[in-house]
């Protein structure tokens, strides 16, 4: 008997790269070796590849099928590119999918259009209510990389907690292989946020306290940002820049994991997230956090007393000079041995067993 066949829900394939996107890239490649299924990734507008395929790996990013056009192709094109394969499971790793196939493993990454919904665009917002209630309802399972998402699930939609798993992301190249034997001699000159774009992970609250921090230590701060963003309202940075703030657009993963490494710290005032990969990439390469109880903040502290803060600015305007006065040695090696435990290979497993069980149910 030939192996079934699983598909993957390729949109993201041709999107830019943000957190919710990394997590699929870096399963994709690894699913095959632990799926016993033949896996078969399905791009828009009608391309069906194998997992194996150096197409997968050229396929250009573009606009085209972002937003409405990506969510019609989800629900009219891929159910029927679904059924003509004969697949007896689709993956959608992207927080997307068709309502109309049930035998289907979503990742939802998080719910913030119903939680947050003022940080996320008014067309991304009305998207999410219509499809997200039907999408994981309908679906054989829900995946989320994350317990506090899982909760959310389960708690908004109703959802039987059996159908629901925590597959958490792990930590690639080349954040996990970043040398550590410098540790004690970093500059650490600055500190970093990642994101500066979204307006839900509170750039504001940073720039509103700079002016304070710099005086005191002498710290700038580094902002990264990305330039296309769809999904997520955008503040205007450059006006309201302080003294001591440098901008980072569009960095690569080098540049992201040197900007890490040479911070004191990565500061995440966030208001809601799923996960937070920025956390998981800093602790990586030996840069601690501090960080608002979201998303798995306060599972990758060492420290959660001293790194999880409530949004007081003059505890995190103290919090910063203490770190810089003290040092972060310590802290920062035994973030970055805690972080480099979580693979994504024990991501692509779980993954594949998920799926495998689905193929294989009657």
């Amino acid at each position: 008997m030939s192996a079934p066949v699983v598909a993957v829900n390729g949109r993201f394939l041709t999107m830019t790269l943000t957190g919710v996107q990394r997590y699929a890239h870096e399963i994709l490649p690894r699913l095959a070796a632990s799926l016993d299924a033949r896996l078969r990734v399905i791009v828009p507008p009608r391309r069906v590849l194998d997992a194996d395929d150096p197409a997968l790996g050229a396929i250009a990013t573009t606009s085209t099928w972002h937003g409405v056009h990506g969510h019609y192709w989800e629900q009219v094109v891929l159910p029927r590119l679904v059924r003509e394969l004969g697949a007896r499971a689709l993956w959608s790793p992207c927080s997307w999918g068709p309502i109309a196939v049930r035998r289907h493993v979503p990742v939802v990454h998080d719910i913030a259009p119903f939680v947050h919904g003022g940080h996320v665009t008014p067309m991304y917002w009305v998207l999410a209510r219509l499809l997200t209630p039907p999408l994981v309802r309908r679906a054989a399972f829900v995946a989320t990389p994350s317990s506090g998402v899982r909760t959310d699930l389960v708690e908004q939609f109703r959802l039987d907690p059996d159908r629901v798993r925590t597959i958490p992301p792990g930590v690639g190249a080349p954040f996990d292989s970043w040398p550590l034997d410098d540790l004690e001699r970093r500059p650490r000159r600055y500190c970093v946020m990642v994101g500066a774009h979204d307006t839900r992970k509170n750039p504001g609250f940073l720039l509103d306290l700079w002016p304070d921090v710099r005086k005191r230590t002498g710290l700038e701060l580094h902002l990264t940002y990305r330039s296309f963003v769809t999904t997520r309202r955008q503040p205007d940075l450059g006006s309201s820049k302080p003294d001591g703030v440098v901008l980072h657009a569009d960095p690569t993963d080098e540049k992201l994991a040197d900007l890490y490494a040479n911070a004191l710290c990565l500061l995440w005032p966030s208001h809601y997230e799923g996960y937070g990969f920025p956390l998981l990439e800093a602790t990586a390469v030996g840069t601690p956090f501090l960080a608002t109880d979201v998303g798995a903040a306060r599972e990758l502290a060492v420290n959660p007393e001293l790194q999880i803060l409530p949004l007081e600015r003059q505890i995190w305007v103290e919090r910063v000079e203490a770190l810089a006065r003290d040092g972060v040695g310590r802290l920062a090696r035994q973030s970055a041995e805690r972080a480099r435990t979580q693979t994504w290979e024990a991501a692509a497993a779980q993954t594949a067993r998920l799926l495998d069980d689905l193929a294989r149910s009657d």
